[in-house]
């Protein structure tokens, strides 16, 4: 008796769960019977551009560019422009710390003044003595060596004098060409963009000024590369302005001379787009750009419309196909998938008509 029990209990179990089971909702799509005219909605396979892209914000940019220290070392003294300056082609913008140079000019100058002073006072003097002495005892021939010792000595004095002043008037020059050299003036025209502290050291080849080049505009995402990381595997991109105006854009690297800009700053690097050459003009700096960057992309490809596609418990996709006024389940080889198309790679033609999801 307790044998025919148990087995009666598990029968009922099996039955329970084959119900279960046929209640189920099903993964294929069912099949479909309505005439096509009355209840179906269909869409044929055609060929078109299927794509995905995200919308980035972003802004026109200038070129930034670095003006370096050309030769020497020191400390960065005075700086003559500023963040927001424009400035041209052979200004002075900024001069190292000149002071001791400055105060060596000043003395080698005065030395200079007094060694010619010196020099007058003592040439005059001898003169003088020398015209006393011929007009006083013309034929005195004690006089007339000592006048002629007195011309020697005369002529002794001019010659150490030029000597002196050539090698005075040489450091002077020198030590002027130094000052010069602690003078940093503007290679090209543009507008200031970040300036080092004064007071920094600096050597030959350093950076000291960042300048925006107007004549290079280029388009840069405003925030972090780490919030895209896909970003660098994308085809295209698409800068639009005023939702009116689109220029096609290329995914560029930044320069030494903006790696450098943006260490200074503190700032991680931007990512950069070079605007190619189209039927519009470029755009001014400070523009704000929404940059559609295409993550993929297909030309001239077969699609569908998505909703046309469906997949089974293997997780492979497929569609109903119209053909003749039959329907059959199709297999399909997918490429791109996105919220409106689906490229479709093999298994349908061009022209096929196909069952579409409400």
């Amino acid at each position: 008796m307790r044998w025919i029990m148990q087995t009666l209990l598990l029968l009922a179990t099996i039955g329970l769960l084959v119900s279960c089971g046929q209640n189920a909702p099903a993964i294929i799509a069912p099949p479909l019977y309505a005439p096509i005219a009355a209840q179906v909605d269909t869409a044929l396979v055609t060929r078109g551009t299927v794509q995905t892209f995200d919308i980035l914000p972003g802004i026109t940019r200038a070129q930034i560019e670095t003006i370096r220290l050309e030769t020497g070392s020191g400390r960065l003294g005075a700086i003559y422009a500023w963040p927001g300056d424009g400035i041209v082609e052979g200004q002075l913008i900024a001069r190292l710390d000149a002071s001791q140079l400055e105060m060596q000019i000043e003395n080698l100058e005065e030395s200079i003044s007094r060694s010619r002073t010196l020099f007058r006072l003592q040439s005059e003097e001898m003169r003088l003595q020398i015209e006393i002495m011929e007009l006083s005892y013309p034929d005195d021939p004690t006089l007339r060596e000592r006048i002629e010792w007195l011309r020697l000595d005369l002529d002794h004095l001019q010659r150490r004098y030029n000597l002196d002043m050539t090698e005075a008037e040489a450091n002077l020059r020198n030590l002027r060409e130094n000052l010069g050299a602690t003078e940093i003036r503007a290679t090209f025209d543009g507008e200031v963009v970040f300036v080092i502290d004064i007071g920094t050291w600096i050597n030959t080849n350093d950076a000291i000024m960042y300048i925006a080049r107007p004549d290079t505009v280029f388009v840069e995402y405003i925030g972090m590369t780490m919030d895209v990381p896909w970003l660098r595997r994308g085809v295209r991109a698409q800068g639009i302005i005023d939702g009116t105006i689109t220029y096609d854009l290329e995914l560029i690297h930044t320069t030494l001379d903006e790696q450098l800009y943006y260490g200074h700053r503190g700032l991680a690097l931007p990512i950069r787009f070079e605007i190619l050459p189209g039927l519009h003009g470029m755009p001014p700096v400070g523009e704000m750009v929404f940059i559609h960057f295409y993550t993929a992309w297909a030309d001239d490809t077969l699609r569908i419309p998505s909703n046309a596609l469906f997949f089974d418990g293997a997780n492979e996709d497929f569609v109903y196909r119209f053909e003749g006024g039959q329907q059959a389940q199709v297999y399909v080889t997918t490429g791109i998938i996105t919220e409106t198309y689906t490229e479709i790679l093999d298994g349908l033609n061009e022209g096929d008509e196909v069952f579409v999801r409400p």
